[in-house]
């Protein structure tokens, strides 16, 4: 997965917002990027996707950071997104290997999403 991203907003703000969210490192930085975001805007914001599918609770999963991830679904992302490939974040997250994540991310999907299919970490 490249660390630039294209990514498609609705509009100016929105894109501003969503690329400080893609690149944020830290719990402090992703707060930034939705500091002065309008509490009506926080979804569409946390639904910006790449041109991949990904969004940024998706792009953190991948890269296995479990305190923005946490973070994100604090804001209110969305846990069944998928991306361009059909992958949801516990898919993702079952390739880092983190048990601790994927558990999280297993917790945070509804029932109706499939957890019972999905097979459990080792």
């Amino acid at each position: 997965m490249s660390a630039f991203h294209q990514l498609v907003a609705p509009d100016k703000q929105t894109l501003r917002h969503a690329s400080r969210l893609f690149g944020a490192t830290t719990v402090t930085e992703l707060r930034a990027g939705l500091h002065d975001v309008d509490a009506a805007n926080v979804r569409s914001v946390l639904e910006v996707k790449d041109r991949a599918g990904q969004t940024a609770l998706l792009h953190h999963t991948y890269w296995g950071r479990r305190a923005l991830v946490e973070e994100l679904l604090a804001w209110g992302a969305d846990p069944t997104v998928r991306n361009a490939q059909g992958l949801d974040v516990r898919a993702i997250a079952l390739t880092t290997k983190s048990k601790e994540l994927i558990r999280m991310l297993q917790d945070a999907l509804p029932a109706e999403a499939g957890r019972a299919s999905q097979p459990e970490p080792r």
